[in-house]
């Protein structure tokens, strides 16, 4: 059978193997080749690592070097964390300590630092060994002075120890006839001493007793004074104006003061009658009391009725007076004492300076609850406390107002007591400064009469216990018996109220009664 011209499966198995073989040869080629470049990177790598191993060693060993050279062989460097008992640390710590004004904080700048100071230490002790020798030399050269000095004084000494021997035996013979003279001067000394001790003895006894009469004599004649002004009650004030108008429906009054005459509204005025003994000598002659509310013209002010007798009442004419104001110039007075101006119990010393001032007054001496007396420098606020040394009252002043003095066996506390004694010394002592000016005294029941003062209605207190007591003693007609103590419940009648008018006077219509027929 003839061969066929088509490939077999043989052949293609053949050119399967042949080319398997060659990609199989490359492949080795290939792998060997990457084989033979990993060794020698291999090699090479090792000779870097034992190269870099001996570098290491030599600077660990440097390193150590170091350490023991810097002082500081601790195990730990520090690197990161420099505390105590690392190098870093250790070196931290030396520098601050031996350098502390190095800001790079190096050993190098440090040991620059210290030959730096070195120096300087060296260049000052240099300097001081100079001076020491300086010194010395000038030493050397007082000392020579001074022995030269000493010799000279020394020679002048025994000079003088010659000459004060000699001295002596003059001198002690001096003494001798001088102390003879002294001894008979002192006996004249004392018999005189004693004669003129006796007579200041005698000068003292004098003037004892002569101060003893002077004292009996002053209280006499403030006694006497004191009578003889009571007795006589002589007053040089003048009435301020008077009464120009008189509405008793309304309780309204006009007077003849306003503001030409610089009159304050609220001033008050007690109303004398026109056959008055005088102003100011006492409350038998005023009839009632009144309060400016208005000021109209020159000389035209209205006034309400604060109290008025229902015997007197006011009439044009009448004249009105009050110490408080005057024309042209401020009132000045002193106070001392309590003043309890509505008999509530309780000091109204506010209320009085509110009067006061109300009325462009003043007051110059004031004594205190407390024992002080004041001197004020600008009424009512500004005042200072008065010492001995301060003037007294003067003649500026209108009055000394004396209101209620205490009693110092009344005192529960001994800074009481003397709270007391010294508000009873300074009356004592502003009497006689105002006696020895002219200055009236008067009390304070007669000065509330003369400005006018009539007390506000008493309000009820829950508590209070204090009742309204009227007079006592009235005489019961009816019975014929003593009514003793009477109590009021503190109200007033209707008839007294200005919202209800005033009944009409009654007028007669001419008949008699037939009981008095013919």
């Amino acid at each position: 059978m003839a061969s066929s011209s088509k490939p077999t499966a043989v052949h293609f198995s053949l050119i399967f193997f042949a080319l398997a073989s060659i990609i199989l040869g490359v492949v080795c080629y290939l792998n060997f080749k990457d084989l033979r470049k990993s060794q020698g990177a291999e090699a090479a790598a090792k000779k870097k690592s034992n190269d870099d191993g001996t570098q290491l060693r030599i600077t660990l060993d440097e390193f150590e070097a170091v350490k023991k050279k810097l002082g500081h062989e601790s195990a730990e460097t520090g690197l990161n964390a420099p505390t105590p008992g690392t190098v870093l640390g250790d070196m931290a710590e030396a520098i601050g300590k031996h350098a502390p004004d190095v800001a790079t904080g190096t050993y190098l700048a440090a040991l620059e630092n210290g030959t730096t100071r070195l120096v300087a230490a060296q260049q000052e002790l240099d300097q001081n060994r100079v001076l020491i020798s300086q010194l010395q030399a000038k030493i050397t050269s007082l000392e020579d002075e001074y022995q030269s000095k000493t010799n000279v004084a020394e020679k002048a000494r025994e000079d003088a120890e010659k000459d004060r021997a000699e001295a002596q035996e003059t001198k002690e013979e001096q003494v001798a006839a001088l102390t003879v003279q002294v001894n008979e001067a002192n006996e004249s000394f004392q018999d005189t001493a004693r004669a003129l001790q006796d007579s200041q003895q005698a000068h003292d006894d004098d003037n004892k007793r002569h101060r003893e009469e002077f004292s009996l004599l002053t209280a006499r004649n403030e006694k006497l004074q004191s009578d003889f002004d009571e007795a006589t009650r002589i007053s040089f004030e003048v009435p301020d104006g008077a009464v120009r108008w008189v509405d008793n429906l309304s309780r309204m009054i006009w007077i003849n003061l306003g503001e030409v005459d610089a009159l304050p509204v609220g001033a008050t005025f007690s109303v004398y009658t026109k056959a008055h003994h005088g102003v100011a000598r006492g409350p038998e002659d005023i009839k009632g009391s009144i309060e400016v509310t208005r000021v109209l013209g020159a000389h035209l002010a209205e006034a309400r009725i604060l109290d008025e007798e229902l015997a007197q009442p006011m009439s044009p004419g009448d004249p009105i007076y009050t110490p408080l104001w005057s024309r042209g110039r401020k009132e000045t007075f002193s106070l001392v004492g309590s003043f309890d101006l509505n008999g509530d119990g309780k000091a109204d010393r506010k209320l009085l300076h509110e009067i006061i001032a109300t009325n462009n007054a003043t007051v110059d001496f004031e004594v205190l609850e407390d024992g002080r007396r004041i001197r004020y420098i600008k009424y009512p606020d500004v005042f200072e406390e008065w010492t001995e040394d301060d003037p007294g009252i003067g003649v500026t002043n209108k009055f000394m107002v004396v209101g209620a003095m205490p009693d110092p066996n009344n005192a529960t506390t001994e800074e009481q007591k003397q709270q007391l004694d010294e508000i009873i010394t300074h009356q004592t002592n502003m009497r006689k400064e105002a006696r020895s000016q002219g200055i009236r005294i008067v009390n304070m029941s007669d000065f509330l009469s003369y400005i006018g003062f009539v007390p506000r209605q008493r309000l009820f207190r829950p508590g209070d216990g204090r009742p309204f007591t009227l007079k006592s003693g009235a005489h019961s007609t009816a019975t014929n018996s003593t009514l003793g103590a009477r109590q009021a419940a503190g109200q007033v009648s209707g008839a007294y109220s200005r919202k209800i008018e005033r009944l009409k006077q009654k007028t007669s219509s001419g008949q008699t009664s037939k009981k008095f027929g013919n």
